[in-house]
C-alpha cells in the first residue's frame, strides 16, 4: 500500500464513486442538496438506478483530513465508496477489513476494493435499515479505526430514491414515445411478360396453277429496347407533422424554462417536485417533437439574457412550479392568459393610492 496527498481528486465527491474520472461530471446533474449531502443524477446512465448520493466534509479530529461517502442503489445491492485523504491503495488492490455500523460489528472479514484514496463495496440491500439508521461506518484495520460520519442519511438516502424513480419515469415515458420504425420500402412489382407473338401460317404445298398464294406477314416482334419501361406510381408527398397549439408550446416552454433554472438557481423546490415536472415534460415531449429545436434555443437565449429569477419574478416562479405540475396544459395556460391580463390592472391600482 502506498500513501501520497489526495490533493484535486476530492474537490467533488461524486468523481470518489468508483474513481470516476472527472470528464464524466459533465454528465451529472444535481437533482437536491440535503445538508452536505449531494444527490445527483448521471444523464449517461439508463433505468432505474441511474443517481448517487455524496458528501464531502473535513474532519476536524483529524487535522481536518478529506473524507468522502457515495452511496449507488443497485438492483438488490448498495454501492458504498468512502475516500480518505492519507490513504493510498494500489489500483484493485484488495482488503479485507471490519465494517461497524456505529459500535455494531456487522461483518468480521468485509472485502472491498482499493484505489488511491478509495475504497469500494456493496453490500445486499437488507442492510440498507441498520445503514440509514445509523451514525457512522467504521472500518477496523489492524492498526486503528477509520469512521465516516453519515449524519442526514436518511433525508438524503429518501432524496435518493425520489432521483431514481424520476430516472425511470424519464426513461419509461422515452421508451413510450419513441417513433416507430419507418416501413420497409416496397419493392415495385415486375411489368407483366409480353404476349407471345403470333406464330406465322405453315406454307401450303405448291399449287397447280401459276398464281402464289399470298402468306399473311406476321407482325414485327418489338425489340426490349422499343418497349416503354414501367413508370413507378407516385409516392406520396411527405406529410408535416402537425404543429402543437401555441397554447400548449408556450406552457411547455415556461416548463422548460423553470426545468433548465431549477439546475442552476436558488429556486425552492423540492425533490419531488423537480421529479414531476420531468415527467410532465416527458409526456409532451412527443408533440412538441416539429418545434423541439426552437424552444430549446428559445430557453437557452432567455437564460442567457437573465439566467436566474429574482425578486418578485422568483415568488412567482416558485408559486406557479405547483400549479404546472397539477393543472392540464390548458388549464395552466388560461391561468397564465389570467394574470397577463390582470397584471396591467393590478399595476395602475399600485400606481395610483
Amino acid at each position: 500500500m502506498k500513501f501520497g496527498p489526495l490533493s484535486l481528486r476530492l474537490t467533488g465527491a461524486a468523481l470518489l464513486f468508483l474513481a470516476a474520472a472527472p470528464g464524466e461530471a459533465a454528465n451529472r446533474k444535481l437533482f437536491e442538496k440535503i445538508g452536505k449531502w449531494e444527490v445527483e443524477r448521471d444523464f449517461a446512465v439508463e433505468g432505474p438506478h441511474a443517481c448517487l448520493a455524496a458528501k464531502l466534509y473535513k474532519d476536524k479530529s483529524d487535522e481536518d483530513a478529506e473524507n468522502a461517502i457515495v452511496l449507488k442503489r443497485e438492483e438488490g445491492a448498495i454501492v458504498i465508496s468512502l475516500g480518505y485523504e492519507n490513504w493510498g491503495w494500489d489500483k484493485k488492490e484488495e482488503v479485507e477489513v471490519a465494517f461497524l455500523l456505529d459500535k455494531r460489528m456487522v461483518l468480521k472479514d468485509s472485502k472491498w476494493t482499493g484505489d488511491d484514496t478509495i475504497l469500494v463495496t456493496s453490500f445486499p440491500d437488507k442492510i440498507l435499515p441498520d445503514l440509514v439508521g445509523a451514525k457512522k461506518i467504521v472500518l477496523r484495520f489492524s492498526d486503528g479505526d477509520a469512521d465516516f460520519d453519515l449524519a442526514g442519511l436518511p433525508d438524503a438516502y429518501d432524496a435518493l430514491k425520489r432521483c431514481d424513480a424520476a430516472a425511470s419515469v424519464a426513461a419509461d415515458l422515452g421508451r413510450a414515445v419513441a417513433p416507430a420504425p419507418a416501413p420497409a420500402p416496397q419493392i415495385a412489382a415486375a411489368p407483366p411478360a409480353a404476349a407471345p407473338a403470333p406464330q406465322v401460317a405453315a406454307v401450303p404445298p405448291a399449287a397447280t396453277t401459276q398464281a402464289a398464294v399470298p402468306l399473311p406477314v406476321a407482325p414485327a416482334t418489338p425489340s426490349a429496347a422499343a418497349v416503354p419501361a414501367a413508370q413507378p406510381a407516385p409516392s406520396a408527398a411527405p406529410v408535416s407533422p402537425a404543429l402543437p397549439n401555441k397554447e400548449r408550446i408556450a406552457v411547455y416552454f415556461f416548463g422548460s424554462m423553470v426545468q433548465e433554472a431549477l439546475k442552476t438557481c436558488d429556486i425552492r423546490s423540492t425533490g419531488k417536485q423537480r421529479m414531476d415536472l420531468d415527467a410532465k415534460l416527458a409526456s409532451m415531449k412527443a408533440e412538441m417533437a416539429p418545434v423541439e429545436a426552437e424552444i430549446r434555443q428559445s430557453v437557452k437565449e432567455a437564460l442567457a439574457a437573465k439566467p436566474c429569477p429574482g425578486g418578485a419574478d422568483l415568488a412567482k416562479v416558485e408559486r406557479t412550479l405547483q400549479n404546472f405540475i397539477d393543472k392540464s396544459p390548458e388549464a395552466f395556460a388560461a391561468q397564465m392568459e389570467t394574470e397577463a391580463a390582470a397584471a396591467p390592472k393590478e399595476a395602475a391600482a399600485g400606481a395610483n393610492p
